[in-house]
């Protein structure tokens, strides 16, 4: 048994070479090959334990329908998991595909998309409890209120969004 990392890739489409039935993604697919800390990746996580230069790491499972070996690809460019295919011709191809550079500039679009909306919650927020007239409790706002130069994530907008709700404003 022991500790793994599951690979997610909703869009894999790996089949059985014996019956043709494919394979079911919905838990993704794990593996230890790499930093076995029981992490989940999905396409475009950088995945520690990779080399640096485009990798193939090939793994085995077996079919659900008739156990027949099915082998797959994971696929890496530059430490970025960019998929999991039925074969390297395929990850080849989504490799020559996959532009880095690109990923990068949505990554940095997605992480200023989330700063500006936190950024208008926290406005919201503070002029909602300057219209109530209410001080906010220090262990439950103040860490809220302060974070404006840490990482932004879905968990903290979604409190903010939480907290302007019950305080009677949208989003």
């Amino acid at each position: 048994m022991g500790m793994f990392d599951t690979f997610h890739h909703k869009e894999a489409s790996i089949c059985c070479p014996n019956c043709k039935s494919p394979m079911d993604m919905a838990d993704g697919l794990q593996t230890k090959h790499f930093e076995n800390i029981m992490f989940e990746y999905f396409p475009g996580d950088i995945v520690e334990g990779v080399l640096d230069d485009d990798t193939f790491v090939g793994e085995c499972d077996s079919c659900n329908v008739c156990d027949h070996n099915i082998n797959f690809v994971f696929c890496f460019k530059s430490r970025i998991f960019v998929g999991i295919y039925q074969n390297t011709i395929e990850a080849q191809k989504a490799l020559d595909e996959f532009d880095v550079m690109e990923h990068y500039r949505r990554l940095h679009y997605e992480k200023n998309r989330f700063e500006q909306k936190y950024l208008a919650m926290r406005r919201k927020l503070l002029s909602t409890i300057r219209i109530h007239g209410s001080k906010p409790e220090k262990h439950a706002f103040t860490p809220l209120l302060n974070l404006h130069n840490t990482f932004i994530d879905y968990d903290i907008i979604k409190t903010l969004r939480n907290i302007l709700n019950q305080c009677g404003m949208d989003d």
